[in-house]
């Protein structure tokens, strides 16, 4: 494989070589001078032109001679170098073979020393668990031992305990009936002067709650009055802000009115108008809209609620009504 490049190379310059002869042969066959004319014997002529023909074909034969002698050198040297190549590749080959084993070799030493190292290891390791069981065992019986006479003394000591709560649970049952009976009339009073006082907080909170009531009331119909004559008050305001500056197209009839509907910013500025009903006649509704536009800004009312409820409203525009 690492000598087809040079095969390659080699053939090619063989071609090469062959391609250059026949083009030098055309050159010198088809650009010579032509000869003079002279006055020369016909066969004459045939025999010169017989004698030329066979030198050429001569020199020719034997300059293909040669240059496949010379590529048959060069294959036999190309064949030489590939045959050393290889010998020099397996040589290679058996070296790194050799290495390789030597390094194989040195890796399997190495695992068997480190196999028997584990092996003495896992053997001590074996031993210090079997002593560490055994003293565990030895503790443990202790452990047994002095558990077993501990339990003893607390099951001793829990019988006295148990007796004598048996004797203080009596006395406290007693006790808490007692306290149960005078627990018992403290709430039968307690409760009969809870529900005195509740039914008592009841009314009051019933006529607090209707006082507030009858107040919220009167207070919702006055600020609803308010809002509305705000409302009205803003209405007017709009109605002559709206005419002073209405300018009235030409050929309008008095009689004609459009309903506006106008959004407006919190700072009276105005955001749209539209028409929701109109007049009939386009140029009033447009003079209407632009004269909403010009107004701008509209006297916001002070009352926060009206000013909310205004911020879109329906305007019916009737000059001189």
């Amino acid at each position: 494989m690492e000598n087809s490049p040079k095969k390659w190379i080699a053939l090619a310059l063989a071609l090469l070589v062959h391609v250059i002869f026949f083009i030098v042969l055309l050159i010198s066959l088809g650009w010579a001078p032509k000869p003079e004319p002279v006055n020369i014997d016909p066969a004459r002529i045939v025999q010169a032109t017989v004698v030329d023909k066979e030198k050429v074909l001569a020199e020719a034969a034997q300059r293909r001679q040669a240059e496949q002698d010379a590529l048959a050198r060069q294959r036999a040297l190309a064949q030489k170098r590939e045959a050393a190549e290889r010998q020099r590749a397996e040589a290679q080959r058996q070296q790194q073979a050799k290495v390789e084993q030597a390094r194989q070799e040195t890796r399997e030493q190495r695992a068997l020393e480190r196999k028997q190292q584990e092996e003495q290891a896992r053997l001590k390791r074996l031993e210090a668990e079997r002593k560490a069981k055994e003293e565990t065992a030895r503790r443990q019986a202790e452990a047994e031992k002095k558990r077993a006479e501990e339990e003893k003394r607390q099951a001793e000591a829990e019988k006295r305990r148990l007796e004598e709560e048996r004797r203080q649970a009596e006395a406290a049952k007693r006790k808490a009936e007692e306290e149960r009976k005078k627990a018992e009339a403290a709430k039968r009073k307690a409760e009969e002067e809870a529900r005195k006082k509740a039914e008592a907080d009841r009314r009051k909170a019933e006529k607090a709650r209707r006082e507030e009531e009858l107040q919220a009331g009167i207070k919702a119909e006055q600020q609803a009055e308010q809002i509305e004559l705000a409302k009205q008050r803003f209405t007017d305001q709009v109605k002559m802000r709206v005419e002073r500056y209405w300018i009235r197209p030409p050929a309008s009839q008095d009689s004609l009115k459009v309903s506006l509907q106008v959004e407006m910013l919190p700072s009276g500025e105005v955001r749209n108008v539209k028409v929701t009903e109109s007049s009939g006649d386009r140029a009033f509704d447009s003079s209407a809209q632009a004269a909403v536009y010009k107004a701008a800004p509209l006297p916001v009312p002070s009352e926060s609620a009206a000013a909310e409820e205004l911020r879109v409203f329906n305007f019916d525009f009737k000059p001189g009504s």
